[in-house]
């Protein structure tokens, strides 16, 4: 299946627009942008993946803009399946987000190694920016360290990408406090409307690269509850700080077995420039394809699943 076909699949606006101009539910790309396993056995990501939850979850996005009016922002061999794994690496290697096996992928990192990435595909950048209190590049920051959702939602329109910084915590109700043990990379994908399509402000769709959301294509349909007092704890750079405002993620998110609770600690948000067309490939990622298991593109996958983690129950291959 090569990319002009892709293009089409699901490519109707499904979406209603109120008096504002942000729409009261967006699902338009909740079929058509990836939803990569992480662990996932026939992408041999480094570690087996466990760690690589950030460049899958900006892989599922850069995916969908890829064939999406900025196709030379992947690398085509006619294999979206092996396209992406080969990007996951790419982005996850030294020379971009530099994930850590056992830390995995850092907010700073993450955005600078995504700035890379996209200017060395040759495309300019609009607007590449930060809300919440992980620490970040200045030069991306926004005004606010409570990550807001109407900023969230609106980043996700048209052409724009969001992924949210998940922080998993233990709450201690006698103290107040939520305690910050770990932290997760997800891939915004819609909003406002629920798999039985009913409309609700506060739910948020996302792409989870985790094998806790299934090992196949899946929807995750997270309701957003805002917290009203309290103060969010733990060893990470930025804690104490209180904890209203900040927003738990409950409903259909899978959280971590060690953890009570899902809180959005940051999200980042991408919108491209559309204008030359991605013509110019920098040598250094030239180069650095190079050195990406000449091997691995022999491989033969299965037919049935190009599209990551399941997709073919909702597309024909």
């Amino acid at each position: 299946m090569n990319k002009l076909t892709c293009c089409v699949f699901l490519y109707s606006i499904i979406y209603a627009v109120p008096a504002s101009d942000q729409p009261t539910y967006y699902i338009e790309k909740t079929h058509s942008i990836p939803d990569l396993l992480q662990t996932d056995k026939r992408a041999e990501l480094p570690g087996g993946g466990t760690q690589y939850c950030g460049p899958v979850a900006v892989g599922n996005s850069l995916m969908w803009l890829d064939f999406n009016g900025f196709p030379s922002l992947v690398e085509n061999s006619g294999s979206k399946f092996h396209d992406q794994i080969k990007l996951v690496k790419l982005l996850g290697s030294k020379g971009y987000m530099d994930t850590s096996l056992k830390n995995g992928t850092g907010t700073t990192k993450l955005m600078r190694g995504l700035r890379k990435y996209v200017q060395d595909r040759g495309y300019g950048i609009e607007q590449l920016e930060y809300q919440g209190w992980r620490k970040h590049p200045k030069e991306m920051k926004t005004k606010s360290s409570i990550p807001q959702l109407s900023w969230i939602k609106h980043g996700i329109l048209g052409n724009g990408a969001v992924w949210l910084n998940v922080g998993w915590y233990k709450h201690n109700p006698s103290k107040d406090e939520y305690t910050r043990i770990g932290g997760h990379w997800v891939t915004l994908v819609g909003f406002g409307k629920d798999e039985r399509g009913k409309s609700n402000r506060n739910l948020l769709i996302l792409h989870d690269p985790s094998s806790r959301a299934g090992k196949t294509f899946k929807n995750e349909y997270a309701i957003v509850n805002k917290i009203h007092s309290g103060a969010l704890v733990g060893k990470k750079f930025g804690l104490p700080r209180k904890a209203a405002g900040y927003y738990k993620l409950g409903g259909g998110m899978h959280i971590k077995k060690k953890a009570d609770v899902a809180i959005i600690d940051g999200a980042i948000s991408l919108k491209l420039k559309d204008t030359n067309g991605g013509t110019g490939i920098s040598d250094s990622i030239q180069d650095h394809s190079k050195s990406i298991n000449a091997g691995e593109a022999k491989k033969e996958l299965s037919k049935t699943r190009l599209m990551p983690k399941g997709q073919k129950k909702n597309l024909k291959q």
